[in-house]
């Protein structure tokens, strides 16, 4: 990828295999450089290579993470491709803002999707999911759940990609109605496989 928020970035570095040296490494490099985070979203490849680092030994280092925590093949693929998607979605909202976003809106546009899909919010999610509150809720969601928020994103980025100079309610509204849209079917989905998407928690039956 050749463009990440500081939150991506800051998830690749925590996903990285500890016991490999190659996060601390990072880390070190980065404090001993002082560099600023828009040279860091601008250049993550580049950043590894001033390590020292390869791109591709650090996402093996990723996915052996995954993998010691139990996670499924189709699992981790479905998550990395989650990361590649959110960036794109994150670029094209920041490109359609008639000005820069803020670090807020950066994650109030993403509870706005998460309100139109699942009708909760980020907070609301960890707290029924039973995680603490800085828990990436993406690592503890099932492939499922991570499909249908790409899907919103990926519509509500091809529709922000139309769009130049917007205010920020009106890519809020595009997100949201993107997002509800995509939300009804995943409700669908969910009658049908008896649990809730969001959550891949059982749907409580219906009481007569």
């Amino acid at each position: 990828m050749d463009h990440v928020q500081a939150e991506t970035l800051y998830q690749i570095i925590q996903r990285m295999d500890a016991q490999s040296g190659l996060r601390d490494n990072i880390l070190k490099y980065l404090a001993a450089a002082g560099v600023k985070l828009d040279q860091l979203r601008i250049e993550p490849e580049q950043i590894l290579e001033d390590a020292g680092l390869d791109a591709d030994k650090a996402l093996e280092a990723i996915i052996r993470s995954y993998q010691r925590q139990g996670k499924a093949p189709h699992w981790i693929s479905t998550r990395l491709q989650s990361t590649v998607q959110r960036v794109k979605f994150t670029d094209a909202f920041r490109a359609a803002l008639r000005t820069q976003p803020s670090q807020y809106q950066y994650a109030a546009i993403t509870d706005e999707l998460r309100l139109g899909l699942w009708k909760r919010s980020t907070v609301a999610l960890r707290l029924e999911m039973g995680l603490k509150d800085n828990a990436n809720l993406r690592d503890n969601q099932s492939a499922l759940a991570l499909t249908y928020e790409m899907l919103a994103e990926q519509i509500s980025m091809r529709e922000l990609e139309l769009k130049r100079d917007i205010e920020y309610e009106q890519s809020r509204q595009i997100v949201r109605t993107n997002s509800a849209s995509v939300g009804k079917h995943a409700e669908e989905t969910g009658r049908r496989l008896g649990i809730d998407i969001a959550t891949d928690k059982p749907l409580l039956k219906a009481t007569n």
